[in-house]
């Protein structure tokens, strides 16, 4: 995916920590590089979904992006 790494200067999305994105959210986590479904936050870990509808918990301190606007908004 262009423009993941945040130093890109293609990249159009939003950094952030999961732990700061709002419940129910699209994002992109290059680590895996993938989009998930963000749920919400569970102590230290978080409820997510992937797009082939499985659910993962990945670190609430995980790395991720926001586009603006959504892939399927574009």
């Amino acid at each position: 995916r262009p423009g993941s790494n945040p130093g890109d200067p293609t990249n159009t999305g939003i950094h952030m920590k999961l732990y700061e994105v709002p419940r129910n959210t699209l994002v992109f986590v290059p680590e895996l590089n993938e989009y998930i479904w963000f749920g919400h936050i569970d102590g230290m870990y978080s409820y997510c979904k992937t797009m082939n509808d499985e659910v993962i918990h990945l670190a609430a301190w995980t790395e991720v992006e926001i586009d603006d606007p959504p892939p399927e908004a574009a």
